[in-house]
């Protein structure tokens, strides 16, 4: 889980820090990609979920992925 999403439930002690063993993320995160196709709209629930990984990703500390476009 993101640190931001478990970072109370650590400090109320409801979570705990797992330490994985050859863990192969890396450091920095991982890469989101959408893909889809243009020549065909998106459905509802389609443009939402593209709208909010653009929204998430453009956020203070995503800035630097490649490839956040807006329509």
């Amino acid at each position: 889980m993101p640190e931001h999403l478990v970072v109370d439930a650590v400090a109320k002690g409801q979570l705990i820090w797992l330490e994985m063993q050859d863990d192969p993320t890396p450091p920095e995160g991982l890469s989101i990609y959408a893909a889809h196709r243009r020549d065909r709209m998106l459905g509802t629930a389609g443009r939402w979920l593209l709208g909010d990984l653009r929204q998430r990703l453009a956020s203070d500390q995503a800035r630097d992925i490649v490839g956040v476009t807006t329509p």
